[in-house]
């Protein structure tokens, strides 16, 4: 007689008997197990966690002021960043016609 064991596993956060199959994998201490929160679960703390703007805004400066009191950042590297990533140009528009596309390769594709 063939037995089959039914892998399951009870979700921590919302206490529901799931297949293995509904939860991420984790490798910790070369063991490779089930998280404990299912992925319905995980998704919806992911959605939470970014929703608010100001808590974002909050975790982007502590990380901020974290990568500064460990690299030691200057404001001489900042001001060389900052323009970099502030971008506010709409990227042009590619070029549609025979001579236009001719022109565009010609000064190196700038775009």
């Amino acid at each position: 007689m063939t037995s089959t064991i039914a892998r399951v596993k009870s979700c921590t956060k919302c206490g529901t008997v799931k297949p293995v199959e509904e939860f991420r994998w984790r490798k910790q201490r070369g063991v490779t197990a089930p998280r404990s929160v299912c992925k319905p679960c995980e998704a919806e703390d992911e959605r939470a966690r970014w929703a608010d703007p100001e808590k974002r805004a909050q975790r982007d400066a502590r990380r901020r002021e974290l990568y500064r009191a460990k690299y030691g950042a200057s404001s001489e590297v900042e001001r060389m960043i900052r323009p970099a990533a502030r971008r506010t140009e709409t990227p042009k528009a590619p070029p549609t016609t025979r001579e236009q596309l001719a022109d565009w390769y010609r000064r190196g594709c700038p775009l």
